[in-house]
């Protein structure tokens, strides 16, 4: 796990509902995180999962993103919501149990607590020279720091 693992308890998700393994970079409008899609992922079917499950995988990486924004200033988990997507394209037709995904979303637009991200998932592929883009698309969410207790 890397330095900004911590950045996971800041968002609402946990158990198998939190998708992500890793952050890997966060900066002022950008994020970058990672998960291995293990054989007890909870939308693995026969070792496969749609790549619909790409668009909780934006919106999660969202959600840290706006949770780092927050830190130090508030240690309570941040709350937020997927408000729509616009031009997601599901590039494979499955992502499979083992497979190392990595999101890239960064910040397009933002007023108070609503944000549009435009987003990528990539697959790491063994001995591939560059990562397989596997969905892009656009989210709009809506996120806030929760009150203590």
């Amino acid at each position: 796990m890397g330095e900004l693992t911590h950045l996971l308890a800041r968002i609402p998700h946990r158990g198998p509902m939190c998708f992500i393994d890793d952050v890997l970079a966060v900066g002022p409008s950008s994020v970058e995180t990672t998960m291995t899609l293990r054989a007890d992922h909870i939308l693995a079917v026969d070792g496969v999962v749609s790549p619909i499950a790409s668009i909780e995988l934006f919106a999660q990486s969202a959600a840290v993103l706006m949770s780092h924004r927050t830190t130090g200033s508030d240690p309570n988990p941040v709350a937020g919501a997927l408000l729509g997507t616009r031009g997601v394209e599901f590039l494979v037709p499955a992502l499979r149990v083992g497979d190392v995904l990595r999101v890239v979303a960064k910040e397009s637009w933002g007023a108070g607590a609503l944000a549009q991200f435009d987003c990528e998932l990539f697959r790491e592929a063994p001995g591939a020279t560059e990562p397989e883009l596997c969905a892009r698309g656009t989210i709009n969410v809506v996120g806030e720091a929760l009150p203590p207790g």
